[in-house]
């Protein structure tokens, strides 16, 4: 199951963490709890997205991969899922909601009466939208009132015209076939196809074996708050609900003594509505 084993390292702060998983992305995603405890920070949280002047969060860590260490069949997509590869140099780690959070409220309260910083105000709150979407993603206990903190951040003035209330609506995440591709006496892979508004696609998770009954993952070792997550955190509790209802009520097929070695195509990928 867990086909990739390396060692990721935070050279500046003289943190190494051995992590291991299904795919490279899932495998730096599972590093990400222990690599916040090592950090001492609670809400680390991986590929957050840079700002729109193409600088970066300056509460970053550095992740260094060794690539002699890392699988060699690491493009091989085994299970015909979506699969982001990010090459080995690529990852950073980030905690974003400090920063990010206090230019969207200089920009909101500072310079919101000249009209010629109306643009950069909706750039830092689309910012701040992804932001408050990435700690709901990695940090599964995380409680976030978007509403009250708009209402903050703007002084209690009007934010609708530089973060539209469209966007705190989210498409609902439909879920297709689920399929067991993997299985131990301890956990299973799960794969299955979803809709999410005009993406669709296959995606991992785990569910853990205990007393006969299959729980999936939520917390923090969850396979979809891996590298470059394919939902928002606020889609993600009822994607999890819906693969739980799937194994709950035996709307899956068990395909963990098929041979993944070979790796599947994308386009072995049938990805048909169900």
């Amino acid at each position: 199951m867990n086909h990739h084993k390396f060692l990721l390292s935070a050279p500046y702060d003289d943190v190494d963490v051995e992590t291991e998983g299904p795919t490279f992305a899932i495998a730096i995603g599972q590093a990400l709890p222990n690599l916040s405890r090592r950090l001492g920070n609670s809400r680390t949280i991986l590929g957050a997205r840079p700002f729109q002047d193409g600088s970066k969060d300056f509460y970053g860590f550095e992740l260094d991969i060794n690539p002699d260490e890392v699988t060699p069949d690491l493009l091989i997509n085994r299970y015909g899922a979506r699969q982001p590869v990010p090459a080995p140099s690529d990852p950073d780690v980030y905690e974003t909601m400090g920063s990010i959070e206090g230019l969207l409220r200089y920009a909101a309260q500072d310079l919101i009466d000249d009209e010629r910083w109306h643009g950069l105000i909706r750039e830092r709150a689309l910012e701040y939208r992804q932001a408050v979407s990435d700690v709901l993603v990695y940090d599964p206990k995380a409680k976030i009132d978007m509403l009250g903190n708009l209402d903050e951040l703007f002084a209690g003035r009007d934010w609708s015209p530089f973060f539209s209330p469209a966007l705190l609506v989210h498409p609902v995440v439909q879920i297709g076939q689920v399929d067991i591709v993997e299985k131990t006496d301890d956990e299973i892979l799960l794969r299955f196809e979803y809709w999410n508004g005009d993406d669709h696609g296959r995606e991992l998770e785990f569910a853990d074996s205990k007393n006969g009954r299959h729980h999936v993952r939520r917390s923090r070792y969850s396979a979809l708050r891996a590298f470059d997550p394919a939902f928002s955190g606020w889609q993600l509790p009822a994607v999890h609900d819906a693969l739980q209802e799937a194994l709950d009520t035996g709307r899956h097929t068990d395909l963990s003594d098929t041979n993944w070695a070979v790796g599947l195509s994308a386009s072995e990928a049938d990805l048909e509505p169900a």
